[in-house]
């Protein structure tokens, strides 16, 4: 009984610590920063990776160039880019990636800022860092120009790309941007949090916020720079990027299964091999793992997810929509859980519980690109094309550089009868993506119905070059061979 009173103290000592926080901070005039350590105190501040990596060499004539350097990084990753990608995307993805650059890790969460400071280095004081939007740049930006950068702080509002959006929505990702390499430690409070308050603290944000490992690092290289690797073996595995190169992910599952055989008890191990099996289209292979999983962490919902993810790819849809009502039952708040129950609902013709599903995610995560396209294929479905096009219009702001908010859009307009407006956004989508043979069909189809039949011929014999399987392209070109034969006999 003393002990669970003890217990009682410390949580509400720990309790009244957060409060009063969010009585000071949680107006939305702040962002914050949480280290596990006592950073704040050295000479240069808060300081970004680069600029560390850079002191560490110790030439002064380096941390002049800071600017410089990072611009040669970013010009030097742009190969693995497409040609229109921003600044920003680019220097996201490196950061997301473990490269050394000027963005300095903001969350725009008070509760995931104290996740970072307690979560490690439990036998030291760690702090929170308290940056008031006034003392940066006020207006956000969302890129940089390297010809008009001065010293001040800039908040960068981080890139929704394809590899970090998992976990820029998790953490409420914000950057701040600085040319010098560290803020002013004038221009920022600092809290420091005992030691004695961290267990009670990662306590509190799990079983009232939600806020925990795996909420937290809710990605593949999130985790793997977790505290969760089992062994050194286990990071070696994913040192490299994801692959679609089948012998290197083959390779991957044969590590993953030594990890397992080193710590048979490890949830996240026989998740990530079932994601590997997963890509390699080995659904019940993948399924197998996700039980697995389930087994040793009943509550690992992301394992609940993916096994709906394999169950759907196997058009076992009910069971998929099973599996992500679990997933929704542990964690309400996760919106891939209703964004994939959404999607079996439509693969079953539910259209309006599909819709009610994307309703949900946009609800939890207003900027949430897939629930956007889903839904809209949703209301093309059920003839609502106005409505689609308006949900298709808010995917393509949230991610202008993905083809398919372009080509869906396009559908719908279509469907609307309004071709020359179709062909516009599957032109866009091709700019995107040369590779969309949907796109070339559909632009096709809208050619066609213009009597353009020789345009249409064209689209129809690019997109059964990309895809020789593309059935609805070798159909349709041969109707505009006829049609076009038929219209010179006129």
């Amino acid at each position: 009984m003393i002990e669970n009173k003890e217990l009682k103290k410390e949580l509400q000592n720990c309790n009244n610590f957060i409060n009063n926080l969010i009585g000071e901070y949680c107006t939305g005039d702040y962002i914050f920063r949480g280290t596990s350590k006592i950073y704040s105190e050295d000479d240069d501040g808060v300081s970004s990776s680069l600029y560390i990596k850079l002191k560490e060499q110790s030439s002064k004539q380096n941390l002049d160039n800071t600017v410089a350097i990072e611009r040669e990084i970013v010009s030097k990753a742009r190969k693995y880019f497409s040609n229109n990608t921003s600044n920003i995307e680019i220097l996201t993805d490196l950061r997301h990636y473990g490269r050394e650059v000027s963005l300095i890790d903001f969350s725009k969460s008070l509760y995931v800022s104290l996740f970072f400071a307690c979560n490690e280095d439990l036998d030291t004081d760690g702090e929170l860092i308290i940056l008031k939007k006034t003392e940066a740049n006020t207006k956000i930006k969302k890129d940089i120009d390297y010809d008009k950068i001065n010293t001040e702080e800039q908040i960068i509002e981080p890139s929704i790309t394809q590899s970090s959006k998992i976990r820029v929505t998790s953490q409420h990702s914000i950057f701040v941007y600085t040319p010098r390499g560290y803020i002013n430690n004038k221009k920022y409070d600092v809290k420091i949090i005992k030691k004695e308050l961290k267990e009670g603290i990662i306590k509190i944000l799990d079983k009232f916020h939600n806020i925990r490992e795996d909420t937290i690092y809710n990605d593949l290289i999130g985790f793997i720079n977790s505290n969760n690797i089992c062994s050194s073996r286990y990071t070696d595995l994913y040192s490299e990027l994801p692959t679609k190169n089948k012998d290197l992910n083959e390779k991957k599952i044969k590590d993953l299964d030594k990890s397992i055989e080193i710590n048979p008890k490890d949830s996240y191990a026989y998740n990530n091999r079932g994601n590997i099996n997963y890509s390699l289209k080995k659904y019940e292979e993948a399924i197998k793992d996700y039980d697995k999983a389930i087994e040793i962490n009943p509550k690992y919902y992301n394992a609940y997810i993916n096994r709906g993810n394999s169950r759907q790819s196997l058009g076992e849809y009910d069971m998929a929509i099973k599996d992500c009502d679990k997933a929704i039952e542990i964690n309400p708040k996760n919106d891939m859980a209703y964004i994939n129950r959404g999607n079996s609902k439509y693969s079953l013709g539910k259209y309006d519980e599909a819709i009610k599903d994307c309703d949900k995610a946009i609800e939890i995560n207003p900027k949430c690109y897939n629930a956007y396209i889903n839904r809209g294929n949703s209301r093309q479905s059920l003839g609502e094309y106005d409505m689609a096009i308006k949900d298709f219009d808010e995917a393509i702001e949230i991610n202008p550089k993905d083809d398919d908010g372009y080509t869906n859009r396009g559908n719908s307009k279509y469907f609307s009868k309004k071709y020359e407006e179709a062909i516009k956004d599957y032109n866009k989508a091709i700019e995107i993506n040369p590779k969309n043979d949907n796109a070339y069909t559909n632009r096709g189809a809208s050619n066609h119905d213009l009597g353009r039949y020789e345009e249409a011929i064209k689209d129809y014999n690019k997109a059964i070059e990309i895809n020789p399987k593309n059935g609805i392209a070798i159909k349709r070109r041969n109707n505009a061979q006829r049609d076009l034969i038929n219209n010179d006999k006129k």
